[in-house]
This record gives C-alpha cells, sequence and structure tokens, in this order.
C-alpha cells in the first residue's frame, strides 16, 4: 500500500509542469482508504479537484531516481499535505521594462518611480499582447477656427491678425460670416427677434456680394415682349410671333427684348454709390449662320449707378427690325461685365426671330 502511495505521488508531481498555474492539486493519507471529501470553498486538506477548462498535455513521468530518490527510498513514510500550487503566469514585455527601471535606480534613492511603458512593442511569442495602433500627428488648427475661437471670446485684435493668412477677399467674406454665426451659436433662430433676424440676413447679403462676382455671369431669361415695366414685369409675346420687315421707306416693327442678367459685379466708390460696367450687343443671324445685323448697347464710360449693389438687373433691348428677307434668324444677345477690367465676364442667350415682309 504505502509503495503505491509514493509511486502516485511521484506521478503527481511530475506532471506540475504542465498543469495550468491556478489548478489545485489533490494527495491522499494513508491512514484511510475512504475518498477525500469535497466541500466546496474548503481550504484545508480537502478541497474540490477541478478539471481544467482547456486541455492539458501530459509529459511522460521522470524516473524516480532522477528527482525524487531520497523520498523513494524512505519506507513507510506519509507524505506531507500539499498546498495549492500556483505557477507564475509568463513575463510580459511591460515587466521586463519595469525590471531594467528599477535595476537602474541609483542606490540610496528614497522615492519610488512609477514607470508608464506607452505602446512597447510585445515580446516574441508573449501572450495576451497587442499590436499598438499607429499614432498621427495632430494638424495644425486652420486660421478660420483660431480667429472664431478670438472672437468667442472678445480677442478681435487677435482674430483679425489670424484673418490675415488669407487673401483680401477671403477676409471680408469671413468677417460678414463670423457675426452671423457668433449670433446664431448663442441664441437660436428661432429665438431671434425680428430686429436680429434682418441684421443676419444683411450679413448674409453682403457676404453673397462677395462670392457673386466669382460666379459665371448668366443670361437667366430672354423673352420677346410686348411692353416692360421693370424686373420680373413684363408682357411677353407668343414664341411664334412673327415681325413685320422694314423697307427703304419705311421702318419694321418695335422688339422688345427683355433680359435678367445675375452675377453681375458691383463696384463701390469713396462717395458712397455703386457702379456696374456693362456692354451689350445684338446681332441677327441667318440660318447659314451669316452675321446680317447688328447694334451695340451700353457704354463702359456710362456705368449704371446704384444706391445698394446689383442684384435684381434686367435690361429692355428696343430696336426696329431692319429691311432684311423673310425668314428665320437667330437672335443673339451678348452682355459684357467689364466692371473689373482684369476679370472680364461675358454671357450670351438666343432666340429664334421670325421675319415676314411688309405690306405694300
Amino acid at each position: 500500500m504505502t509503495r503505491k502511495l509514493v509511486w502516485s505521488l511521484l506521478l503527481c508531481l511530475t506532471q506540475l509542469a504542465t498543469l495550468p498555474g491556478c489548478l489545485h492539486l489533490p494527495y491522499f493519507s494513508s491512514t484511510t482508504s475512504e475518498s477525500p471529501k469535497k466541500t466546496d470553498g474548503d481550504t484545508g486538506a480537502n478541497f474540490i479537484e477541478r478539471e481544467p477548462k482547456h486541455p492539458v498535455d501530459i509529459a511522460p513521468p521522470i524516473p524516480p531516481d532522477e528527482h525524487f530518490a531520497g523520498l523513494a527510498q524512505v519506507s513507510g513514510t506519509t507524505p506531507k499535505a500539499l498546498g495549492p500550487i500556483l505557477l507564475p503566469p509568463p513575463r510580459t514585455a511591460i515587466d521586463l521594462l519595469r525590471e531594467q527601471a528599477s535595476a537602474s535606480k541609483k542606490p540610496g534613492a528614497d522615492q519610488t518611480a512609477v514607470v508608464t511603458v506607452e505602446g512597447a512593442p510585445p515580446l516574441k511569442g508573449a501572450r495576451g499582447q497587442k499590436t499598438p495602433l499607429p499614432t498621427l500627428e495632430k494638424k495644425a488648427e486652420y486660421p478660420f477656427l483660431l480667429a472664431l475661437h478670438c472672437m468667442i471670446e472678445k480677442r478681435h485684435d487677435e482674430a483679425l491678425q489670424h484673418l490675415r493668412a488669407y487673401d483680401r477677399e477671403t477676409q471680408e467674406f469671413f468677417l460678414r460670416l463670423m457675426p452671423v454665426l457668433l449670433h446664431v451659436m448663442q441664441k437660436p433662430i428661432s429665438e431671434l427677434s425680428l430686429v436680429e433676424i434682418a441684421l443676419v440676413n444683411q450679413q448674409l447679403r453682403d457676404a453673397e456680394i462677395i462670392s457673386r462676382a466669382r460666379c459665371e455671369l448668366a443670361v437667366n431669361t430672354l423673352r420677346f415682349c410686348k411692353q416692360v415695366r421693370g424686373y420680373g414685369a413684363y408682357e411677353p409675346l407668343p414664341d411664334n410671333h412673327t415681325f413685320v420687315s422694314g423697307t427703304k421707306s419705311r421702318l419694321g416693327d418695335e422688339v422688345h427684348v427683355y433680359a435678367e442678367l445675375k452675377n453681375l459685379r458691383s463696384e463701390k466708390t469713396k462717395d458712397g454709390v455703386y457702379l456696374t460696367r456693362l456692354a451689350s450687343r445684338l446681332e441677327l443671324k441667318n440660318a447659314a449662320g451669316k452675321k446680317i445685323w447688328s447694334r451695340s448697347f451700353d457704354r463702359v464710360d456710362q456705368p449704371q449707378v446704384r444706391r445698394a449693389p446689383v442684384n435684381d438687373f434686367h435690361k429692355d433691348f428696343r430696336f426696329f427690325v431692319p429691311a432684311i428677307p423673310p425668314g428665320t434668324y437667330q437672335l443673339t444677345v451678348q452682355v459684357v461685365d467689364e466692371t473689373n477690367a482684369g476679370q472680364r465676364r461675358v454671357a450670351s442667350k438666343s432666340l429664334d426671330f421670325r421675319v415676314t415682309p411688309a405690306a405694300n
């Protein structure tokens, strides 16, 4: 009986190298043949033998004469009770670095240093280590955001310094928008009074004036009309309307051409008025594309003068049908915005122009 107990103990001890650190090992007493009682939570001689959660490889037993020869030679002795044996967990990269930091500490130093390691590469073969994510450099903030932050803190001079990173037109554009943003940040639009809404709209219109000058000049509407009273107030003629041609002895029908222009530029003068310089031209071409008639309107040296920037603008071009053969022609209206000589913009649009002969 004693020999069997000794060999059982040797077999258990040789398997410790492969068991998890948290697994408890039971022992058996030689004084009784009964199995040990399993009491949950027992920390004494008897405890629950738990199966490992993961498969455990069992190493081949080591001959008793190599490591436990002395124990095998003692006859009739009972092994002492062995408490729970825990295998130490594998050391990680952070453990090694902390040991190096402790070893490099000067002798006699009475202060305890705390070493924090961020993004340390894991050791080869270490478990539970994740590859650190790459760190991205923080981009510098845009000057506009810095200026807006200064405006919120009422540091207006610093805000202007940040805006100087942009060109003159961009600075003016931001200066129109920033008061609107600050106003809405402090008070929702639904709570703004009529006066506050009017101020917000004015700031937005001023910003639109700056951006409008960069937009493409366009002729939005072009119609033959019976009468033109103003912007959007006109009486159009039918699309298939025909005009009577002129002769050598008499003029043809009078033609009213209504044109709506968009994105005109206005230049503010020292007197506080706004100037817009336009050059317009009408041309008639036959079916072969040959120009048979043309006429110029407006003069650059006689600009449009307004007390406010040009927004809704229209032209009423009038002329008499020249002495041309009957047929269908193409009437083209060309408008040139020359308010800024360095940024000349051109827009054009065409209509079918039907002509009938004059009655004898």
